[in-house]
């Protein structure tokens, strides 16, 4: 069973290069890899104490906003992190957010919220 621990208000950023003035939408492929590849780099090891990990997806996602001028997109969902040895993914919140550098060349996402 993986642990259960409360990781409040994190910040962590990813770098993804592109060519869109416009951040990619919270449902984008793009937008929620990186999501799950800041979970897996940054807090996986806190849930896991050592397990090899199966799936991981972001589902529910909901926009909870969008800033018509920057293009950025603050994103919601629940995060199911599936242990290779166990049927039971343990699922938890995630708040995240895309945004574009201001010249569309590349755009960033932040995990800002990941909790049990």
């Amino acid at each position: 069973m993986l642990k259960k621990i409360t990781i409040i208000s994190i910040l962590s950023t990813a770098l993804l290069i592109g060519c869109d003035k416009e951040a990619p939408k919270c449902s984008d492929e793009r937008t929620t890899n990186l999501a799950i590849e800041i979970v897996k780099e940054q807090f996986l090891s806190m849930f896991t104490g050592g397990k090899e990990i199966g799936e991981i997806t972001i589902t529910t996602i909901r926009t909870i906003e969008h800033d018509k001028e920057t293009g950025a997109y603050l994103c919601k969902g629940k995060i199911a992190i599936a242990p290779k040895d166990e049927t039971k993914p343990v699922i938890l919140p995630i708040t995240y957010k895309s945004e574009s550098t201001d010249d569309g060349k590349e755009f960033y996402v932040s995990v800002i919220d990941f909790k049990e």
